[in-house]
């Protein structure tokens, strides 16, 4: 019997009528982070704690009740600590062991460790508070979207396009971050699914390889999809010989940045506007609200053109 409870994966002591140890396999040694010594009493760990962290004496631990009420005691989960400070959340499974009179003898306890358990459960919540989160903004973002493009619309014909534009933009940076399960994105790969239907080969880009945040790559979508749309309708992509430019680097000084230039070549001549739209307030709000960063667009003769900084987090690799 002891080779057999040797031989188990899981943590099995025993103790004797009074609660003192007399048996304990390698797997509890283990789990406790030590080898119980002689006089220990009830249980093999060190030091015993609640779920919610609060101490747990030894001596009203489940395998103590279980001698003491002689019964077995189910459902009950505690932490164990190491003496190196690590702690073990787990499920004990104290049982009475009788005599063939029915006399107590002594108890036995499997220690469940539920480590894996208590992670993917911090994990869900974590996820689903972030899930909570990301809705409420994505519906306060789509309520501003529809509210500011229909105040700056003359009719529906003027509002439908230009709100499902932005709409199309916002969902497919959302695609792209659902696709890397919400992690960094690659700020090119970002930039050429903006651009790809309707640049036609006239965007042209170039920079160094750097990857957004979530948060950052929603914003910085919206920035550039306002700039194509722009130029599609008013600017250099509204005539065949038309291009745009967009380069970017990284700048390193206290903070790293990400730098970006848009510029429009070849478009129709180009007059400032007589007052800013929904459209320049919201990319200003992007890049310097959300983003704490700088954004200058300027509307030159020969094409508009938008510089744009915001910081970043670059790998300490990189860094």
């Amino acid at each position: 019997m002891r080779d057999l409870l040797e031989a188990l994966p899981a943590a099995i002591y025993t103790t004797d009528a009074n609660g003192r140890i007399n048996f304990y396999n390698r797997a509890a040694v283990e789990m406790a982070g030590r080898t119980p010594q002689p006089g220990d009493e009830w249980c093999v760990t060190w030091k015993l704690y609640w779920p919610d962290g609060s101490p747990l004496p030894h001596s009203e631990c489940p395998m103590a009740v279980a001698l003491r009420e002689n019964r077995p005691v189910r459902g009950a989960e505690a932490v164990a600590e190491r003496p190196d400070g690590g702690r073990v959340p787990f499920i004990p499974y104290p049982t009475p062991l009788r005599d063939a009179a029915g006399n107590l003898v002594g108890a036995i306890n499997m220690l469940v460790d539920i480590s894996e358990r208590k992670r993917a459960e911090n994990a869900q919540k974590v996820l689903i508070d972030e899930l909570n989160h990301r809705v409420k903004n994505t519906l306060a973002t789509v309520q501003s979207l529809a509210s500011q493009t229909a105040r700056h619309a003359a009719d529906l014909e003027e509002f439908l396009p230009t709100f499902t534009g932005r709409l199309l933009a916002f969902a497919r940076a959302h695609d792209l971050l659902t696709q890397r399960n919400w992690q960094d994105a690659p700020f090119e790969k970002l930039v050429g699914d903006i651009v790809a239907p309707v640049s036609g080969g006239r965007v042209m880009t170039e920079g160094p390889h750097v990857d957004l945040d979530a948060r950052t790559a929603l914003s910085v979508t919206m920035v550039f999809n306002e700039l194509l749309t722009n130029a599609v309708k008013y600017g250099a992509l509204s005539l065949p010989d038309g291009s745009v430019s967009l380069t970017w680097r990284v700048g390193r000084g206290n903070q790293s940045t990400l730098e970006c230039e848009w510029r429009e070549r070849g478009g129709p001549p180009v007059t400032p506007p007589k007052r800013r739209g929904f459209g320049t307030r919201l990319m200003e709000r992007c890049i310097e609200h959300d983003l704490a960063g700088e954004f200058d667009l300027v509307f030159e003769p020969e094409g508009a053109r938008c510089r744009m900084v915001f910081p970043i987090m670059l790998p300490a690799s990189n860094g």
